[in-house]
């Protein structure tokens, strides 16, 4: 769900579940769009790339883009 930075980030998939609850704030934000399937990697405390997935469902694209960061990070 993310361009650029955001300081609170979360995975995409807080924005999926907000919007399901009714948040739809989240579909105003510029250059975003609320889908599951992207992480930011991090090392150090520090951003050092992200990962994303696309081509199943969304929730299976997040689940993939997990299993990739968590192998990155053995």
């Amino acid at each position: 769900m993310l361009r650029g930075t955001r300081s609170n980030y979360d995975p995409s998939g807080a924005d999926v579940r907000s919007v399901e609850k009714g948040n739809h704030v989240v579909l105003a934000l510029p250059d975003a769009m609320p889908l599951e399937g992207g992480l930011q990697l991090s090392a150090g405390g520090r951003l050092v790339g992200g990962i994303g997935v696309s081509g199943v469902q969304s929730s299976q694209d997040g689940v993939i883009a997990k299993a990739g960061a968590d192998l990155l990070a053995r």
